[in-house]
């Protein structure tokens, strides 16, 4: 049986900011990532040489982007990087802007790599950036746009994962507090290059058989790792999967992967990586009309701030997830789903009076409590949860000195386990109305 904890510990969480205006819909946080050398190099798009590397030759196919065959990769080589000094980020990412210009990307492709630049923007303006946050963003949008190219000319390409590999190994200042302030190309921007440029078909990104079997194998082999203490290998292998899910916009699988690759951080201690996975999880699932499964999000991402010492953070995220589940249980179009919110929801608000009641506001952790059993106590409510909530609002009115009606609510806590046939949590509840017997002797 879950009891009343008490947690410490400091994390800071940065505050969310946004890109381009046309881009709002796409600014979910995205999922920071392993660690690379903290270097960089790296050319502004203006001075770019022809590149050592180009994307592969075209075939003759109708599907091909008439801008990516005929377009030299604005890439500087790796010995052209290495001569240049200090790179800021806002040159970074105004040239991955301009990248996309010259591969003409439409808009599906453009709006996913805008949701890691926004996480990119939010880390540089930091006094102490996440360098690996920004690298292993960095590399999703090479994976997002080596996808758009494969999938485009029909032939495997790593260009720009090169080009963002090479550009890691040279000095990059990752602090750039004037990022917000430089000029980044809109997808409404009407330049030559990109008003002639022809987006393949949405068909053009349906993944194939033999992908969708190469991914369940990267998650089970990511498991695998993970069980085994490998976390650091379960980040990385998730983490390309996530760049792949992303190009082929397949929402419902990248939303469970972005789970486990938050749960793979925080075994990593990579904290404000598994913030970004779980906020942009909990999006994905409203967006599939899963709203039981981003209330779940909110709860993981809650108790991650709690772990770490942000109350604020943590209030803010609980107030998301509970007003969340009201509105799932008001809509009668997520009735299928109503029994699962409910769950949640009432696990939520009990989790909560853990919090608050370790933080000695007992009224508080009373109230969600009682919010907690109303929800547990319908039809279809979570009738398992009723052990847990009875024995949590024991503690609640043992430290108010209301001994009766804590011994009445271990009571209601052992009569919902007998019921439940849950051994375990009648005999935790027994035990403590024993030691209340004893104190009160």
């Amino acid at each position: 049986m879950t009891s009343l904890r008490s947690t410490s510990t400091n994390y800071y969480r940065p505050p969310v900011q946004r890109r381009e205006a046309q881009h709002k819909q796409h600014s979910e946080k995205q999922t920071p990532q392993n660690p690379q050398a903290t270097q960089q190099g790296y050319i502004e798009h203006t001075n770019y040489p022809p590149p050592t590397t180009a994307p592969p030759a075209t075939t003759t196919t109708p599907t091909a982007n008439p801008s990516i065959e005929n377009q030299a990769a604005p890439f500087a080589s790796v010995s052209q990087q290495q001569h240049q000094q200090t790179i800021k980020m806002g040159n970074i990412l105004k040239d991955v802007d301009s990248t996309m210009d010259a591969l003409g990307v439409d808009e599906t492709i453009r709006g996913r790599v805008h949701k890691y630049l926004v996480t990119i923007e939010d880390q540089a303006t930091h006094q102490n950036p996440s360098k690996r946050h920004i690298q292993e963003s960095l590399k999703v949008i090479g994976g997002i746009l080596d996808g758009f190219i494969t999938d485009a000319l029909k032939q495997p390409s790593n260009v720009v994962g090169e080009w963002v590999d090479a550009l890691l190994l040279q000095p990059i200042e990752y602090h750039d507090p004037d990022i917000k302030h430089q000029p980044t190309t809109s997808t409404s921007d009407s330049s030559p290059q990109s008003s002639k440029s022809t987006a393949p078909p949405p068909t053009t990104y349906q993944a194939t058989p033999q992908q969708h079997q190469q991914w369940r194998q990267t998650i089970k082999a990511s498991k695998s790792a993970l069980k085994y203490g490998r976390a650091d290998e379960a980040a990385t292998q998730l983490l390309q999967l996530v760049g792949e899910l992303e190009t082929h916009g397949e929402t419902a699988l990248l939303a469970n992967t972005l789970t486990g690759l938050a749960k793979a951080y925080k075994h990593t201690g990579q904290t404000s990586a598994a913030d970004t996975a779980l906020q942009t999880a909990a999006q994905l699932y409203t967006e599939l009309n899963e709203p039981h499964k981003a209330i779940l999000q909110w709860r993981n991402l809650s108790q991650l701030y709690i772990e770490h010492g942000q109350p604020n953070n943590a209030l803010s995220t609980f107030k998301t997830g509970s007003q969340q589940a009201q509105e799932a249980l008001n809509r009668t179009n997520h009735q299928k789903h109503y029994t699962d919110v409910l769950k949640q929801a009432a696990t939520l608000h009990n989790d909560w009076a853990s919090h608050l009641f370790s933080q000695n506001q007992i009224n508080s952790a009373k109230q969600q409590l009682k919010t907690a059993r109303q929800m547990a106590l319908q039809p279809k409510g979570p009738k398992s949860l009723l052990p847990d909530i009875y024995s949590n609002l024991s503690h609640v009115f043992m430290a108010q000195r209301q001994g009766e009606k804590a011994e009445r609510a271990l009571l209601q806590s052992m009569k919902a386990a007998q019921k439940l046939g849950d051994e375990s949590s009648y005999q935790a509840s027994w035990q403590q109305l024993q030691q209340l017997y004893a104190a009160n002797a």
